[in-house]
């Protein structure tokens, strides 16, 4: 494109040139500016909701699914702050609703896109956790939320988030959490310097247990989707906290579309 529109002015200054130089430098002059407002149009993938079995699309184009008493529904957004973070993530806004009689481990590594070839985007643990089984370490050097930015009822924190969130209650002991051996190593590679901004980790859903009659809301950061995907799906496991088996899968699918962030 920007290839195209800068031989369409160098045309048109040349056609100009023996009529009136002046105006030929003139549109010589604004095609740097014209290159540059071009340059800054990043590409991004665009995530649409789309139905399929065991999915519907609601009224507002948010992706809904349903099984074993638990719903979710999950929406791509236009981030509300001020930095642009789809240039480096894909955030989507998730709403969580347990009825399933049994308490559920909202986690990470369980917590994925994946597109149509299988390649998987991984959810972004906002907060730096890592370490082995019994010696588990808080590795983050942030404010505690006192006042979270996103919606809880009956949702409780696993005890590495217990600092940063004080006022949520932290999950029972006897909860199956499952930490594996070394905790998420790819996130370190992923997030920027300057990222996750506050409003980021104020807004994000922390690890931990959704118990029975229970929601929660808030937003989860997965690798940045490729624009050129045709479709990825939202894959959750949810695992009965209080066996740590499997109690529901959901999926949910949406089309991928490219759209240009400036």
């Amino acid at each position: 494109m920007i290839g195209f529109m800068a031989g369409i002015v160098t045309l048109d200054y040349y056609n100009r040139t023996m009529k009136d130089l002046g105006s030929g430098l003139k549109v010589y002059a604004v095609l740097p500016f014209l290159i540059s407002f071009l340059s800054c149009c990043t590409p991004v993938a665009e995530l649409k909701p789309m139905p399929a079995a065991g999915a519907h699309v609601t009224e507002d184009l948010t992706a809904l699914a349903k099984k074993g008493g638990v719903q979710v529904r999950a929406v791509h957004v236009s981030w509300p702050g001020p930095f642009p973070i789809e240039r480096h993530v894909t955030p989507l806004k998730v709403r969580l609703i347990n009825e399933s009689g049994a308490p559920l481990n909202v986690q990470y590594e369980n917590i994925s896109l994946v597109n149509e070839k299988g390649a998987v985007y991984h959810a972004l643990p906002p907060f730096k956790i890592e370490g082995e089984v019994s010696t588990l370490t808080e590795s983050y050097a942030y404010h505690p939320f006192y006042e979270p930015g996103f919606y809880f009822d009956r949702y409780y924190v696993h005890y590495p988030y217990s600092a940063v969130y004080p006022t949520i209650p932290v999950a029972p002991y006897n909860y199956h959490f499952g930490y594996p051996l070394f905790r998420y190593p790819w996130h370190t590679v992923v997030w920027r310097a300057d990222l996750p901004t506050p409003d980021m980790l104020a807004g994000a859903i922390p690890e931990g247990v959704l118990d029975h009659e229970g929601s929660v809301a808030g937003f989860l950061y997965f690798e940045k989707v490729n624009y050129d995907d045709k479709t990825v799906n939202l894959k959750m496991d949810l695992k009965n906290a209080e066996n740590s088996e499997t109690a529901v899968s959901l999926t949910l699918p949406f089309k991928v579309s490219r759209s240009y962030f400036y």
